[in-house]
């Protein structure tokens, strides 16, 4: 699996981090994989102290540097409940079509 470039993933921490505090007090409702939300809030902290490093131009140091390594597991995780939500989804339609 390749990794987005560094613009593409400054750009979707954004998305993420709605999306997690969309779901921090729904995690069961929304039946979300804890291990995806875990490595989830692991890769906007590593984004957010990029970040936050670059725009005061600091670029002798990393996230790494601060505690806050890239998730190592995160894309592997996110397509696999993507792959889950999509299988469901698929069920859900056939279900339908047979009613």
């Amino acid at each position: 699996m390749s990794i987005p470039s560094l613009s593409v993933l400054l750009t979707d921490y954004r998305m993420l981090f709605f999306i997690r505090d969309r779901t921090i007090n729904s995690v069961k409702a929304a039946r979300a994989d804890k291990q995806l939300f875990e490595e989830m809030s692991k890769y906007i902290r590593h984004i957010a102290v990029y970040k936050a490093l670059r725009e005061s131009e600091v670029f002798d140091k990393d996230s790494i540097a601060f505690g806050k390594p890239f998730p190592k597991h995160f894309f592997s995780r996110l397509a696999a409940e993507k792959e889950k939500l999509q299988q469901e989804f698929d069920r859900l339609l056939d279900l339908e079509r047979k009613a």
